[in-house]
């Protein structure tokens, strides 16, 4: 899978200047450039930025008689090249200016960013076949008309991704923590289909968990997860930035979250429906397995993200060990059998859409191979942390919840719903999950210990308010019972 945009040829190569900083080659070796419709610019500093996007790349040749020149273009210029598409190449005289120039990359933060290393006087067809080989994508789109996007590097990214289109308009989507998502409405330039397809999902986050959930898309959706149960990636509209990358997609109209569905009351289909097909490309992979959790642990729960707010108000509670402790617990506790198979990673309420009655599988941003029950703990712990106040006062919601976790409950589902009783959508859609997850356990502790990591899990987000503190606090500590109710039967 592609993280660029297609490039789209024209009557000569499109973006075909390279730009050049330092001490520029003889005219005589211009000809390997020239070969592959390439020209090599070298413009006054002032103008540089400008030139980005005619630009397919940019050269960096450090001269060590002008130490600071060179340091102040790679601070000024790395950042906004790299999120024009252009390739970075950075030259040395010898082995001593290349080590200057890899010590100024590590200054500067941005060895890894760049991922380039300093050539010593490379040839030129060497240089211009490099470049002839890269990919920029296509130019930002300046005439592009953009209704709500944010800042200058989300711009640059939309006029990239979008440059076939005349106007987009950008509405923010609810949810993510670091993330920011958006429906995109397009209007094709040229298009012989027409100017208005539908929808696009765009959603930009760090580079380096852009550049993960690409790959988890290769890896573990495109052949396991079906086309019409997940969004689908426009690879030729996917950019890569310097600190930020962005994915685009078909998006998903008209849908309801599993959290909508399930107060309605009628998420036992959703439900069945998400594990039974959406997931079953990953789940007919689960195989059994025998050892420790290490992994599942380092994947799912930090200690170090717990904060001391969090701590304290689980102390309230009746919470008694460190996250540290907590994690040695888990870590040292006997090896036994367990099924593994390919996870979603963060199945919460929001990452479940339904359709009909289909539930959409979205966010792969943390899809991985790892615990089988690992999915369904997360999405039984989404459920019942997600509940707004709507359904009750708080002190009614901690026991409800308590009740699920506590005193053996953790042995056998929850009763049938007798009667309506607050709030029973809730009552009845863990009882679904935890009939599928006994079930599907081949060890005894092996859906509590599931349960306890994403508990933790949800005590790493202290959240906003003090109602999203005190549930990450009371998700704390019944994690800590259940752990230690582990260990007991263990002994």
């Amino acid at each position: 899978m592609a993280f660029a945009c297609t490039t789209v040829m024209t009557d000569g190569v499109q973006r075909s200047k390279v730009l050049w900083l330092g001490r520029i080659p003889e005219k005589g070796d211009w000809g390997e450039f020239e070969n592959r419709r390439l020209k090599v610019d070298s413009p006054e500093e002032g103008s540089i930025e400008s030139t980005f996007k005619e630009a397919r790349g940019i050269v960096f040749k450090y001269n060590p008689a002008k130490p600071g020149t060179f340091k102040r273009h790679l601070e000024k210029f790395v950042p906004l090249a790299t999120d024009y598409g252009l390739m970075i190449y950075l030259i040395a005289d010898d082995e001593t200016c290349q080590s200057a120039v890899n010590d100024l990359l590590i200054d500067l933060h941005i060895k890894d960013q760049i991922q380039s290393i300093p050539r010593i006087n490379p040839p030129s067809y060497e240089i211009a076949e490099t470049f002839a080989r890269h990919n920029p994508g296509p130019a930002p789109n300046t005439e592009l008309k953009i209704e709500g996007a944010g800042d200058d590097t989300s711009q640059i990214f939309f006029r990239r991704a979008f440059s076939d289109c005349d106007s987009l308009i950008i509405r923010p989507l609810p949810g993510g923590r670091s993330a920011n998502a958006y429906c995109v409405n397009a209007t094709f330039e040229n298009s012989i289909a027409g100017r208005f397809p539908l929808p696009f999902f765009a959603k930009i986050d760090s580079r380096q968990k852009i550049k993960k959930e690409l790959a988890c898309y290769r890896d573990y959706v495109s052949h396991f997860i079906p086309f019409h149960l997940r969004p689908n990636i426009e690879d030729n509209r996917c950019v890569e930035g310097y600190d930020r990358g962005m994915i685009v997609g078909g998006f998903v109209e008209h849908p309801e979250t599993l959290l909508d569905v399930a107060r309605r009351g009628h998420a036992t289909t959703a439900i069945n429906s998400l594990f039974d097909e959406t997931m079953r490309g990953w789940r007919i992979q689960a195989k059994k397995e025998a050892g420790g959790l290490e992994k599942e642990i380092h994947e799912t729960f930090d200690p170090a993200k717990i904060g001391s707010t969090i701590q304290q108000k689980a102390a309230e509670f009746g919470a008694q060990r460190s996250p540290e402790d907590l994690c040695g617990i888990l870590t040292n506790l006997p090896q036994f059998d367990y099924l593994a198979a390919p996870i979603h990673g963060d199945l919460h309420v929001t990452n479940v859409l339904v359709h009909g009655t289909n539930a959409i599988l979205i966010d792969f941003a943390m899809t991985r191979k790892g615990l089988l029950l690992s999915d369904l703990a997360s999405l039984e712990v989404s459920l019942e942390f997600e509940i707004s106040d709507e359904d009750g006062n708080e002190q009614d919601w901690q026991k409800s919840v308590g009740d699920l976790y506590l005193n053996g409950s953790l042995d056998r589902p929850p009763n049938p719903v007798e009667q309506p009783c607050p709030p029973e959508w809730l009552l009845t859609c863990i009882r679904q999950i935890r009939i599928r997850a006994l079930a599907e356990r081949i060890s005894k502790s092996e859906y509590k210990i599931a349960l306890a990591l994403r508990l933790l899990r949800w005590s790493m987000y202290e959240g906003a308010t003090d109602r999203e503190t005190s549930r990450a606090a009371y998700a704390y500590w019944l994690a800590e019972t259940i752990i230690l109710e582990v260990c007991s039967n263990v002994g």
